[in-house]
């Protein structure tokens, strides 16, 4: 039977190696596309990027007022003129996480690339 420090060495490896291959997902991921989804709010997201830069992003079919944005490997942060914060993250089966995160709410989506 295996001691702890045979398990725990054991569980160091595991762990290492999936974080090692989620950042190297992350790396080699390409924003562009258009992602969209129907978040836990029952609202429909549609955000588009092209060539590192947030194009635009609509909820319900009209169009948010973006105030800021920033495209890195790893998240996509958009800021709404009205203090609104969505964030994307890449999932490793290919569509990203979404967080919208209001004053007083917030909501969650898994968005896919059309």
């Amino acid at each position: 039977m295996p001691n702890r420090r045979d398990m725990l060495a054991a569980c160091m490896v595991v762990l290492a190696s999936a974080s090692f291959a989620s950042q190297a997902f992350a790396t080699g991921f390409s924003w562009d596309g258009t992602w969209s989804g129907k978040a836990a709010n029952g609202r429909t997201t549609v955000i588009k990027i092209s060539n590192g830069k947030v194009v635009s992003w609509t909820s319900n079919g009209s169009a948010a007022n973006i105030k800021s944005s920033s495209v890195t490997s790893t998240k996509v942060m958009i800021q709404h003129a009205e203090g609104a914060r969505v964030t994307l993250r890449p999932r490793d089966d290919g569509t990203v996480s979404y967080k919208w995160q209001g004053n007083n709410a917030s909501s969650t989506a898994i968005l896919k690339r059309r």
